[in-house]
Formats: structure tokens, C-alpha cells, sequence
């Protein structure tokens, strides 16, 4: 007998930023949109209403910030799973909605396959997980993690000049930052690490 679908709330200020979550969300037959929440205190009320399996939580959001929001959703429906979707930066957020509650966290360059991973771990019983010790790369810049996303994405220094408009010369600089502030011996090595630490995901086709 084939089980129902995995009920799923997106929990998200951001209009396009929700359309995104979405859209990924529904290219899987297995997981369903049950709802979208703008605020923490609109996530609440729908949890109450429409019974999510598993809540999908933004960290930054107006009314509240998404680790209390996920605190109060982990006391009031201690059987919902929680996961917490992050930009790159928002380490101590990150840190506290796990300890709240939450048991995922995804950066938000994350693919639909991670994403619906995420979901079917969470809803299977699996182990919550756990942050790196340290905020491991919380030195780099913006521009650098940009830099660092398109070299996981295969990109030579010419091409990510291209792609930043930026000259050759400035995107080798920037990757020699990236590599002694990571510890690292090569751009694999970097890349590596940086998908370990959860400060990037590998592209989907890799």
C-alpha cells in the first residue's frame, strides 16, 4: 500500500525565496506543500491548523527569528520535525535552533534532492545532527564564497572572471584567500572542506 505523502510547511518572509522551496518541494510525488507561513507567528498558528509532518523554517524573519519560532514549535508539537534553511553566515542562529529543537540545517544553495533528503531523514526517525564545533570559515567573505561556489562547480579562474566580471589575476587572489584561511593544500582539498562545514553544496549533477 503506497503511504501518503510527507505534509510539509514552508516557513519563509521572503516571496521568492518561498516560490523557490516550493517549486522544488513539488517536483517529488512522496512530499506535499500543505502551506506557507511569512512570519513565525503565522507558522505557529498554521502548524495548530494544518499538521505538518515536518516544518521547513527560515532563520531571518520579522516578527520572530526562526530558532525561537522553532523552540515554540518543538514545545507546543513535540512530533513535528523541524529543519532550518540558512544562509551561509547565520552560524549562531543555526547553532541555537538545533539546540532548540530543529534537526536539519540546509545553506540555501542547496539542490531539490538534498532538500527532499533532508525531509525524508527527519520524518524516517533519523538522528538529529549537529554543527561543526567551530564556525569554520566564518572569515570569509561574501565574494569569496562566491568565488569558492563556482570553483566547486568546476569553473576555472578565466571562466569565474567571466562569470563575476571580475580579471583572472583578482580570482586567483581571491582563491589563495580562500585557501590559507580554510587550511587548505588545493581547491578540491577547499571545496571539500567547505561541503563538510555546510558553508556550500556540491552541484547536483556532481
Amino acid at each position: 500500500m503506497k503511504s501518503d505523502p510527507i505534509r510539509v510547511l514552508v516557513v519563509n518572509d521572503h516571496q521568492l525565496e518561498r516560490r523557490g522551496v516550493v517549486t522544488l518541494l513539488n517536483t517529488f510525488n512522496d512530499l506535499t506543500v500543505v502551506g506557507v507561513a511569512r512570519t513565525g507567528v503565522q507558522a505557529l498558528k498554521l502548524c495548530e491548523e494544518l499538521k505538518p509532518q515536518v516544518v521547513l523554517m527560515d532563520l531571518l524573519m520579522p516578527d520572530m527569528d526562526g530558532a525561537t519560532a522553532t523552540q515554540l514549535v518543538h514545545e507546543r508539537y513535540p512530533h513535528m520535525h523541524v529543519i532550518v534553511l540558512t544562509n551561509w553566515d547565520e552560524y549562531e542562529l543555526v547553532q541555537r535552533a538545533l539546540t532548540v529543537g530543529a534537526e536539519r540545517y540546509l545553506v540555501k544553495n542547496f539542490s531539490a534532492l538534498q532538500l527532499a533528503s533532508a525531509i525524508r531523514e527527519v520524518e524516517a526517525g533519523q538522528p538529529p545532527v549537529s554543527l561543526p564545533p567551530t564556525d569554520f570559515g566564518a572569515d570569509l567573505t561574501a565574494r569569496e564564497i562566491e568565488v569558492l561556489i563556482l570553483v566547486a562547480q568546476g569553473l576555472t579562474n578565466g571562466e569565474i572572471g567571466v562569470a563575476l566580471i571580475i580579471s583572472r589575476a583578482t580570482v586567483k587572489y581571491y582563491v589563495s584567500n580562500i585557501l590559507g584561511k580554510m587550511g587548505a593544500a588545493s581547491r578540491t582539498e577547499a571545496v571539500g572542506l567547505a561541503v563538510k562545514h555546510g558553508l556550500i553544496t556540491m552541484p547536483e549533477d556532481k
